[in-house]
């Protein structure tokens, strides 16, 4: 079975990539071949104009360097002799600069003055210019040098070439300046554009040259293609209209030596210089030859990998179906620990096979690990009871009478065990209670308030010690105070308690509260006047920093006076946090006139209020007491008429 799914997976893959494989090779073999022509062409273009760029640089810094001597020399080389000094040293200092000449100007003319040539400048003892007049005209004529615009503070330029074929560029300079904005001096410089020729040093791909607009070859980077000096003028590029600056002109034509060539010229914007670059068709064909080389080597090499690949695919599906099928048979035969091999894989990635072995895999495994979370949860559970258990004995169990005073209380947690806490006291004819509410819910929340009720019942023993005459103020200090460094230390910075206490003194109603962060009490007055409106007060208006968020805890007491018929709600924020059935927080109106028709039915009995006031909530949310978003405590006392 195994060798026929093998075999017809080898068939179907390798063909597959096979086709495919030819497809893309000869797909991509005539895509670069028809786009290698344009790219060339790119290449010879872009080339024109990356060296366009780079003579106009060279150029611009000649010009500049040119006006800044002229400009250096205004005040500074007035005599005749310092400026023969100077020419003398520029000579010297450069080996590209052959000749130096000077005109003036008479009237709106320039007229030649005198010439330094290299020769001279060899000539230690030279003691005045050679000054040749004819000479000086003949090179104005040769090179047409615009001597008007540098009179007017241009530096121009003008090629030309030498006797021997050499090609070289004479460059005007205003020297000294007249009155209004004309020099009556120019200086002009002759040298050869060795420098221009080292900027086409860095061009392989493509022969370039630098060309004048009459096709002679200032510099090149290849001189076997555009010798120096030589005459491209016979091109049928350079026959063309010269183009504007900026503007490149791209052709095919054939060159001085028949052969047919891909070129593109590019104007400089300097003295009617061009860049010029050139590639035989040669090149084009050489390089679809090799295209087509690699590409046949690429195509043996694709398919050698695509039928060792197929193999490989093959062997990869059907061995994990085998191994599979003998897994599935141990687990029938009831061997639970059976697995299949697996790659490592993320859960869901890979193929249908791998998918199926991981699932194989997990339900396998997942049947052991249920008996073990059966026995876990039912010894979890078994805990968790003793867990509620214990901490139902933090909590009253019972209605609190003292004096015309009632009070009694009620807590329902969101889980197990809840982060909850109230109890109270009577302590010297005095009523003690405290409601806490530990962030969070669960067993850690339940153990806070495991040690706040015994941090609460040291402290009535203190308070139990102490005279009787204490203010309640100092009794609420004593008892805050220990049950922060209990719940500091219990929760260590994980959880704080907020907690509302209350001192009641039955004999005449004042009551004295502390408030660390806690929800205020409401009271809830009876009217004076017998109207059957009710004014709801609050217990303590102040509040302050919950239990557990420092060693030191300092918070004020505030006294109010209870009345005969007022009720007093204290509560953690479960229940003003809880929502109805259209999702909006229960209001405080609904849960204050709640507590009124219930005080109004029941007046001398707090227990019977706190259980149908959670019955009122329990039909408002439509929950259970198991099904709270969060814990839930309500205290109420009431003061009785008589």
């Amino acid at each position: 079975m195994r060798l026929t799914i093998g075999r017809k997976l080898n068939g179907l893959i390798a063909l597959t990539l096979i086709v495919s494989v030819l497809g893309v090779v000869w797909t991509a073999t005539d895509i670069f071949t028809s786009d290698l022509g344009q790219l060339l062409r790119k290449g010879a273009l872009d080339t024109a104009m990356l060296l366009s760029g780079r003579v106009r640089s060279e150029m611009g810094n000649l010009a500049e360097r040119g006006g800044t001597l002229g400009m250096v020399s205004l005040e500074d080389f007035r005599n005749p002799e310092d400026r023969l000094a100077l020419i003398e040293r520029l000579l010297v200092r450069d080996p590209d600069l052959l000749a130096v000449s000077l005109y003036r100007m008479a009237g709106a003319a320039p007229v030649a003055d005198w010439r330094v040539a290299r020769p001279a400048a060899k000539d230690k003892s030279l003691a005045s210019p050679h000054l040749d007049r004819p000479e000086l005209e003949r090179l104005q004529r040769e090179f047409p040098l615009d001597l008007q615009a540098v009179a007017r503070g241009e530096v121009r330029f003008a090629v030309a070439s030498l006797g021997d074929g050499t090609p070289a560029l004479r460059m005007g300079v205003p020297f000294i300046q007249r009155g209004g904005g004309v020099f009556s001096e120019l200086l002009v410089l002759e040298f050869l554009p060795r420098k221009l020729n080292s900027l086409f040093e860095e061009t392989t791909e493509y022969s370039g040259c630098l060309v004048t607009r009459e096709g002679l070859v200032l510099a090149s980077s290849d001189q076997r293609v555009c010798e120096v000096g030589r005459n491209l003028a016979a091109l049928p590029i350079l026959s063309r209209p010269v183009p504007a600056a900026d503007t490149p002109l791209q052709m095919d034509f054939a060159g001085l030596d028949g052969r047919r060539q891909l070129g593109a010229l590019h104007p400089i914007g300097f003295a009617g210089l061009a860049v010029l670059t050139q590639v035989p068709f040669e090149v084009i064909d050489r390089a679809r030859r090799a295209l087509h080389v690699r590409a046949g080597l690429l195509g043996l090499i694709a398919l050698s990998s695509a039928l060792l690949l197929s193999l490989r695919l093959a062997g990869a599906i059907t061995r994990p179906i085998r191994e599979l099928s003998v897994a599935a048979g141990r687990v029938s035969a009831g061997d639970l620990s059976a697995r299949v091999p697996q790659r490592s894989v993320a859960p869901g990635q890979g193929d249908e096979v791998t998918v199926l072995s991981s699932v194989f895999n997990q339900m396998a495994g997942r049947i052991g690990e249920l008996l073990i979370e059966a026995a876990e949860k039912a010894r979890m559970e078994k805990e968790l009871e003793t867990a509620e258990a214990v901490q139902s004995h933090f909590f009253p169990t019972r209605e609190l009478r003292a004096g015309r005073l009632a009070l009694a209380g009620k807590c329902l947690s969101a889980s197990e065990c809840g982060g909850d806490w109230w109890q109270h006291a009577l302590v010297h004819d005095r009523i003690i209670v405290a409601m806490g509410d530990v962030t969070g819910h669960g067993v850690s929340a339940a153990l806070v308030t495991a040690a706040a009720h015994a941090a609460f019942s040291l402290g009535i023993r203190r308070i139990q010690e102490e005279t009787p005459e204490s203010s309640s103020e100092k009794w609420l200090e004593t008892l805050l105070s220990g049950m922060n460094h209990a719940v500091t230390a219990a929760a260590n910075g994980a959880a704080t308690m907020t907690l509302v206490a209350s001192v009641i003194e039955p004999s005449n109603g004042r009551i004295v509260s502390m408030n660390a962060g806690h929800r205020w009490p409401y009271v809830l007055r009876r009217a004076g006047d017998g109207s059957a409106g009710r004014r709801v007060e609050t217990l303590v208006s102040s509040t302050g920093c919950a239990l557990g968020e420092g060693p030191v805890l300092r918070l004020s007491a505030e006294a109010f006076e209870l009345r005969p018929g007022d009720a007093i709600l204290w509560y953690t924020d479960g229940l003003v946090e809880l929502k109805d059935r259209s999702g909006h927080t229960v209001s405080k109106v609904k849960l204050l006139a709640a507590l009124e028709a219930l005080q109004a039915q029941h007046p001398d009995a707090p227990e019977r209020i706190t259980g149908g006031f959670l019955e009122f909530l329990g039909q408002l949310a439509q929950t259970g007491s198991r099904r709270l978003p969060d814990d839930v405590t309500i205290v109420v006392g009431v003061v009785g008429l008589a």
